[in-house]
């Protein structure tokens, strides 16, 4: 992870997260979230890193078929 220094004159209004990496000589993908936007991924991210770590502890088997889960 890279180390982020804030030096805005003004306050930030919105989160950004790089999605992409830069490809050659264009820019990578990044999104621009509301801080309720990104309150919102980060609940989702934290259901998904749960699920996948019971069913990791669970065992192969119990994972088998499914898909992405939707929060």
């Amino acid at each position: 992870m890279k180390c982020l220094t804030l030096t805005a004159a003004r306050p930030i209004t919105r989160v950004t997260l790089r999605v992409g990496p830069d490809q050659g000589d264009e820019p990578g993908v990044w999104a621009a979230l509301t801080a309720e936007e990104a309150r919102e991924l980060a609940r989702r991210l934290l259901a998904q890193a749960a699920r996948a770590e019971s069913t990791a502890a669970a065992g192969p088997a119990a994972g088998a078929g499914v898909g992405a889960a939707r929060v």
